[in-house]
C-alpha cells in the first residue's frame, strides 16, 4: 500500500512540471512549446500560439499596441514544435513536419527565413534540436 501511494504522489508531482499555463516549458522558459504566448527578450513583443485543426498558428503582435505584424502556420500538432525569441527579437521556430526556420524582420517587413543560420540561434533553441540536426551543424 505504501508503494501504491508513493507512486500516486509522484505521478500527481509529475503532473504539474513541464509547460505552465502560458505555454511556456518550465524547464526551458525561453521556449513556448504548446499554445500560449511568449515574450521577446526585449518586452516589446509577442509570439502568440494557437493550435487549432491539429495545426501551429504563430501571431507576433507589437506587446503595447498588440498590432498584428505577422501571421503564420508553423507545421502540425502531430510532431515535436517549439519556438523561442533571440536577442535581436527574431522567433526561432522548429518543427519536425518541416524542420526550422526564423521570423525576423527585414527591411521594415516581417518575413520567414526558410533557411536560417542555426549556429545564430539561442543556446537554448539549440539545445532542444534533434542530435540528428545537431551533428549537422558541428
Amino acid at each position: 500500500m505504501k508503494t501504491v501511494s508513493m507512486i500516486c504522489v509522484l505521478f500527481i508531482a509529475l503532473s504539474f512540471m513541464g509547460c505552465g499555463k502560458n505555454g511556456v516549458d518550465q524547464r526551458y522558459p525561453a521556449l513556448i512549446k504548446q499554445a500560449g504566448t511568449l515574450e521577446s527578450k526585449d518586452g516589446t513583443l509577442l509570439a502568440k500560439v494557437e493550435t487549432t485543426d491539429a495545426i501551429v498558428h504563430v501571431t507576433i503582435l507589437e506587446k503595447k499596441t498588440a498590432k498584428v505584424l505577422l501571421k503564420a502556420k508553423s507545421g502540425n500538432t502531430y510532431h515535436r514544435w517549439y519556438l523561442g525569441w533571440d536577442k535581436d527579437n527574431r522567433l526561432w521556430n522548429w518543427n519536425s513536419d518541416i524542420g526550422g526556420d526564423v521570423f525576423e524582420l527585414k527591411d521594415a517587413k516581417w518575413i520567414r527565413n526558410k533557411t536560417p543560420d542555426y549556429r545564430e540561434a539561442p543556446k537554448v533553441f539549440i539545445d532542444n534540436l534533434p542530435s540528428s540536426v545537431k551533428q549537422t551543424l558541428k
